[in-house]
């Protein structure tokens, strides 16, 4: 029943179209009825969630990687605040966010040493 009711919170979440190559993002409520959101880019199939995040986010690809994935999460000026290498055949990858202040960040997902995505995420307080 649980499940039942986590699909139908789901559901019921928000989703803005896709429209003449413009973003997608969804929005709706958790198991444990928190508010996330997942931004999809046009032409990409990759998502972040939770967005926003509080601890830790994940980055799904909708098959596993054929190639090693670096993930770089940037501040407003484009430093790179922390970075982890993932190595082939992930579908999801989870990024630690925890030891960030609250803010805007970008994460920069990388492959074959070149950028596939830019996903804004942003960085609630506890």
């Amino acid at each position: 029943m649980k499940k039942t009711l986590q699909i139908l919170a789901i559901a019921l979440s928000l989703t803005t179209a896709s429209f003449q190559g413009k973003a997608q993002t969804t929005y709706g409520y958790d198991e444990n009825g928190g508010f996330f959101g997942m931004k999809q880019d046009a032409g990409s199939s990759v998502v972040l969630f939770p967005n926003p995040v509080l601890t830790q986010t994940y980055v799904a690809f909708p098959t596993p990687t054929e190639n090693t994935v670096k993930v770089d999460v940037l501040d407003l000026s484009g430093r790179s605040l922390c970075q982890s290498t993932y190595s082939p055949g992930i579908s999801q990858l989870e990024i630690d966010m925890s030891m960030l202040p609250a803010g805007l960040y970008t994460a920069r997902i990388m492959e074959k040493g070149k950028p596939i995505q830019y996903i804004k995420v942003f960085k609630d307080q506890l």
